[in-house]
């Protein structure tokens, strides 16, 4: 069997600036998003991922599509962790000459000792 050579395109990116903050509104630096393309329901942002804003406090994902967004931490509850996680938002990177506002997550309940692994 020969198969043609598969050609890739680049996916042009752009920055979604992100908070992350407890109901009392301390910042959770640990957290991450969970990320869902609404044109691949099956996949994340490009397969299935997390992702950690920058030190700059945005993350990076491709232009042209719609997304749903938590966030999460976990919690190290001692023997076990548990899991806290924001409400869905939902934005778009379809239009491309408008600024993405920042996109605000807020974490139910007080800051908890995020969950390290040994």
């Amino acid at each position: 069997m020969s198969l043609p050579p598969i050609k890739l395109s680049k996916l042009q990116l752009t920055r979604v600036p992100v908070s992350v903050s407890w109901s009392n509104g301390s910042p959770e630096p640990e957290a991450y998003l969970l990320l869902n393309n609404t044109r691949f329901p099956g996949s994340g942002v490009v397969g299935s991922e997390a992702l950690h804003p920058d030190k700059d406090g945005a993350i990076s994902v491709p232009v042209g599509f719609e997304y749903r967004a938590i966030a999460q931490v976990e919690c190290d509850r001692g023997q076990m962790i548990g899991n806290a996680y924001t409400p869905e938002v939902t934005f778009s990177t379809e239009q491309t000459d408008l600024p993405i506002n920042q996109l605000q997550f807020t974490l139910p309940g007080e800051p908890c000792r995020v969950w390290h692994p040994k």
